[in-house]
């Protein structure tokens, strides 16, 4: 058994593709980007998000209001459903290693779904690259490494329930 495992929260643990269409949804009505189906959306954004919605939406003001929009949503509101089993094998590892997981989504909305499916006591570690931008100037790992010297995040981005403190098992 390995020592530590590393969950990407975001299409492993969780299903995100239909859990950010239906917030993007609003997004689409409220700014008409005429994305008006799931399948337009995952066509739209196959590649990077934001590169994408610069593209279909030239205004910069425009693109910028739709993106403020749905981050906040995504924060707000984001909570998509756990991939069946998931759970099973989260309870399973937890005593047997130490379980961390990380997300391009901000602490908030990482933290809503690891409490809504009951394993957030699981995790010892819980990483959060918006945490890590917002609080370090960072944005990315290379430029973290050229300002620490250190590929390793800052220890400020980890989030750690206090229950993980205390025991290091699942309830």
């Amino acid at each position: 058994m390995p020592r530590a495992i590393l969950f990407d929260l975001d299409g492993t643990l969780v299903d995100t593709r239909a859990a950010s269409w239906q917030l993007f949804a609003e997004t689409n009505r409220a700014f008409a980007l005429g994305i008006d189906s799931q399948e337009a959306f995952f066509k739209a954004f196959e590649g990077n998000f934001f590169d994408s919605l610069a593209r279909l939406v030239p205004d910069p003001k425009r693109a910028a209001d739709a993106k403020a929009h749905f981050m906040a949503l995504l924060r707000t509101r984001y909570n998509p459903a756990v991939i069946p089993g998931m759970v099973d094998v989260v309870r399973a590892l937890a005593p047997q290693c130490t379980l961390a997981v990380l997300s391009t989504n901000g602490i908030e909305a990482i933290r809503r779904v690891l409490v809504g499916a009951g394993i957030a006591t699981c995790f010892s570690h819980v990483f959060s690259s918006r945490a890590r931008r917002r609080r370090c100037g960072a944005s990315s790992p290379t430029s973290a490494t050229r300002r620490t010297g250190s590929a390793r995040p800052p220890t400020r981005t980890a989030w750690m329930p206090a229950s993980c403190r205390r025991r290091r098992w699942c309830s």
